[in-house]
């Protein structure tokens, strides 16, 4: 047998110390991995899991620590949950949102475990994909998800975090009938708890104004917010503006809502003026007119057909081309028979512009009255200005024939000095 040196035994027991480290362990766990998403009530949601293939895995989901899914079983969802929350009496079940109460007469309701709410893509655990697919998210999905994989390669696990939110879908912006001069904003159906704040154009500080908030639990464990909002006694030309934001940050909504006072001629085609925000995109726009205090509706136009919808074609006209730029404006053929208030609303899936426009109209003398006057005005400046004129045509004349008349006796004396000069000579 070859006597081997030392300084080769040293290199192969390194060798074999290094190739020891690299072989895969059956005991070995991987880091866990730690994830936060949020998913919409009542979506579809997927939690994620990765890990490393070898061999066949056996796989179990738990939710604060209760099985909910095992690849060798099938455990539904609410079951597992329900069995393990009543064997230690410490859960009593409210209506969920979704409407019904699994406790029946001291049982578990039957409609409640009927169907599993979870499963696997079977056909990418071979690619080390274990994500679990939770169907028609409520609020009760909320908490802590571990994923756990037994393989050859040993257990690997990984947490998430699920969050679900109920997005600030709506917010209205009402004005209180008179003589309360109020705002009223209102959000609902929102999770978790939203902000809600108040704003102004031309910005005025709202502490002045003194909005009142008040925020609301639903028995679904929806919040809705309320607030309002004392208004100036002219309100026209300031736009109030309402937004309320969800607690993750991700939806934001608002409206705003504006007033303004329009004078028209009897008997004389009008054009009501209303402008969209800036930038507002895939918009709708409608107008209404108040009728015994309702709105009705009479035009819609859709910016991302470029459609208008007109009930009132004989009476008032919109350009498509003009609206589809924001500029919604309405002209109509006879301001006598149309006075009235009108509302011009422009709307996105996450914000509402609604304007009040009060048509009034003056009668044919007082138009004539003003069309009088101001042709007496338009003659005056025209006096003033050809007298003007007349003035600084006259002083440049001035100016000329003086320098004339000088020329004319400066060559006087030039010919003076020339005659004596020859008489002397």
């Amino acid at each position: 047998m070859p006597r081997v040196s030392p300084m080769a035994a040293a290199w192969l027991r390194l060798c074999a110390l290094l190739w020891t480290f690299t072989l895969p362990s059956t005991h070995a766990r991987t880091p866990e991995i730690n994830t936060t998403i949020t998913c919409l009530l009542s979506t579809d949601c997927i939690l994620p899991c990765r890990f490393r293939p070898a061999g066949e895995p056996l796989i179990t989901w738990y939710k604060q620590g209760v099985t909910i899914y095992n690849s060798t079983a099938v455990v539904p969802y609410e079951c597992s949950l329900l069995l393990h929350w009543r064997s230690d009496f410490a859960f009593k079940w409210s209506d969920d949102v979704r409407g019904g109460n699994p406790w029946q007469g001291g049982r578990l309701g039957h409609n409640t475990c009927s169907s599993n709410r979870t499963s696997l893509f079977k056909e990418q655990l071979a690619t080390g994909n274990a994500s679990l697919l939770l169907r028609s998210c409520t609020l009760r999905d909320r908490g802590r998800y571990t994923c756990r994989i037994n393989n050859t390669l040993g257990e690997q696990q990984s947490t998430v975090i699920l969050r679900v939110e109920a997005p600030v879908r709506f917010v209205t912006v009402e004005m209180a009938p008179s003589p309360v001069r109020q705002l009223k904003c209102t959000s609902r159906d929102i999770y978790p708890a939203p902000r809600l704040q108040w704003s102004m154009e031309p910005a005025l500080p709202l502490q002045a104004l003194r909005p009142s908030t008040r925020m609301v639990a639903e028995r679904s464990g929806l919040y809705s917010v309320q607030s309002t909002l004392g208004i100036l006694e002219n309100l026209s030309g300031r736009t109030y503006i309402c937004t309320v934001i969800g607690s993750y940050g991700t939806q934001i909504s608002r409206a705003s809502l504006s007033e303004r006072d329009v004078t028209g001629i009897e008997g004389q085609a009008l054009s009501i003026p209303c402008l969209a925000p800036m930038d507002l995109q895939n918009f709708t726009l409608s107008w209404a007119f108040m009728m015994s205090g309702q709105p009705t509706v009479f035009l819609n136009f859709s910016s991302r057909t470029g459609e208008v919808a007109n009930n009132w074609a004989d009476r008032v006209r919109l350009d498509p081309a003009q609206a589809q730029s924001g500029d919604g404006s309405l002209k109509l053929q006879n301001s006598q028979e149309m006075k009235g208030t009108y509302t011009c609303i422009f709307s996105t899936d996450h914000s509402k512009h609604q304007v009040y426009i009060h048509l009034r109209t003056s009668g044919a003398e007082a138009g004539q009255s003003h069309a009088r006057l101001w042709i007496i005005v338009v003659v005056v400046i025209a006096l003033l200005l050809l007298g003007a004129m007349i003035l600084l045509y006259t002083k440049k004349k001035g100016v000329f024939h003086s320098w004339s008349r000088m020329s004319d006796l400066a060559e006087a004396r030039m010919e003076m000095n020339t005659v004596e000069t020859d008489a002397n000579s």
